[in-house]
């Protein structure tokens, strides 16, 4: 897809639009209201700078503490409640299972200790999910930039993201961005015209949800991308929404590799715009490209709108939404596959000798390497996964295999 000049990067857009706001001022017959108004922007362009730093900072701690947590985690066992510990080792049985809810535990711990090495960084409360392997990092609060304030403080609700509407879908819409490769700001403009970020929203045409998603269109999607979910689930959730209107934005740009004809496919469908070779002549659809194209340069900053100059002049704030999305590429599926092998070779250990190797009871070692070890009542367990981490040693850091590390009772009923 050419996103050239469609796709800014944000902080070029940003300056784009204050110099041309800065080129209006000068024109303006009041000079000092002019002087403040254009300092307030050279404001809030090192708002910007500072805001992004900390967001990169954000996004770095995150990334250093899945590596580190993945550690802890195979370290533990992929166990972390006190009650499956024995001797200070932790202990598969029935009960106590590896899961990825005791992994975000250990990410939880070592995020909040990297971010606390940074005193700039203001005290963020976040929740964490985990959906196809991809680390979803929602923050309850966003971080508020303030001209004339060195401080920055937390605001629960969104006011303004200098241009951006954000009403908490964020995460998502990176999420869908990231999938399909899609602009987040082209998505955020499509959201905005076609349900006002409405995510009950119904149309006459039995168009749902926050993009506006018909069963048609569902159906392209399912063909291309064999999604896991159904049309019923996507009308209003608005995760699955959102993926499933990117999906189906992603297959109109493909299709026509021009922005304009892939939106006007979006509202008026692709066989009527394959036809033509052009924008249909419909009313609905020529201004449906308009809008979308219009609140695509109001997020981008690219044009200068008299309601971004009032909220940056009479506000003097840059609001920043530190919700993110990371990938973490271990496949937790994995986990309950290994603790079934585990539990199915419990009659074998409890019967052969020091003499035997014990790894001979797992019947599916899943391609991995075993080692046991008898250790009285206990067996110890070493199972060297593929997956790569990041370790220090000798103050160089090296790729090492994950292990998972646990004790089992096969004694225990």
């Amino acid at each position: 897809m050419n996103k050239k000049g469609i796709y800014l990067p944000t902080l070029v857009a940003l300056t784009a639009f204050l110099l041309a706001y800065a080129t209006l001022t000068v024109l303006t017959t009041n000079t000092s209201i002019a002087g403040e108004a254009g300092k307030n922007q050279i404001d809030i362009i090192q708002l910007y700078q500072k805001g992004e730093f900390i967001r990169q900072y954000i996004k770095q701690s995150a990334r250093n503490s899945i590596n580190d947590a993945l550690n802890e985690f195979g370290k533990n066992g992929g166990l972390r409640k006190e009650g499956c510990k024995s001797e200070n080792e932790f202990v598969w049985n029935n009960e106590c299972k590896p899961n990825k809810e005791d992994y975000l535990l250990y990410f939880d711990n070592n995020f909040k200790n990297y971010l606390n090495l940074n005193n700039k960084i203001p005290k963020l409360d976040f929740d964490y999910t985990i959906q196809d392997n991809n680390l979803i990092v929602k923050s309850k609060n966003s971080l508020l930039f303030e001209i004339n304030n060195d401080n920055i403080t937390l605001k629960e609700k969104k006011v303004i993201d200098f241009s951006v509407k954000d009403v908490g879908y964020d995460h998502w819409i990176k999420e869908a961005s990231q999938t399909f490769n899609v602009d987040e700001n082209l998505i955020r403009a499509v959201i905005n015209v076609e349900s006002n970020y409405n995510p009950t929203s119904i149309s006459n045409k039995d168009a749902y949800g926050l993009m506006q998603i018909r069963e048609i269109a569902f159906k392209d999607v399912k063909n291309k991308f064999n999604v896991e979910w159904d049309f019923e689930d996507a009308k209003f959730n608005p995760r699955l929404n959102i993926l499933t209107g990117t999906a189906y934005l992603k297959l109109q740009l493909d299709k026509f590799k021009n922005i304009d004809l892939a939106l006007a496919a979006y509202n008026a469908g692709p066989s009527r715009v394959a036809s033509l070779g052009k924008i249909p002549e419909l009313k609905e659809t020529q201004n449906y490209v308009k809008k979308v194209n219009n609140e695509l340069n109001r997020i981008t900053g690219s044009v200068v709108s008299s309601d971004i100059k009032r909220e940056t002049i009479v506000t003097g704030t840059y609001e920043r939404d530190p919700s993110f999305i990371e990938k973490i590429n271990f496949n937790f599926n994995i986990l309950d596959e290994l603790h079934s092998e585990v539990m199915k070779s419990k009659e074998c250990l409890k019967t052969k000798d020091i003499t035997f190797d014990l790894s001979n009871c797992i019947e599916d070692k899943k391609g991995l390497q075993w080692n046991l070890n008898r250790e009285d009542r206990f067996i110890k367990f070493e199972i060297i996964t593929n997956f790569k981490l990041l370790t220090n040693k000798n103050n160089n850091l090296i790729q090492e295999n994950m292990i998972l590390m646990f004790k089992f009772d096969p004694e225990r009923e």
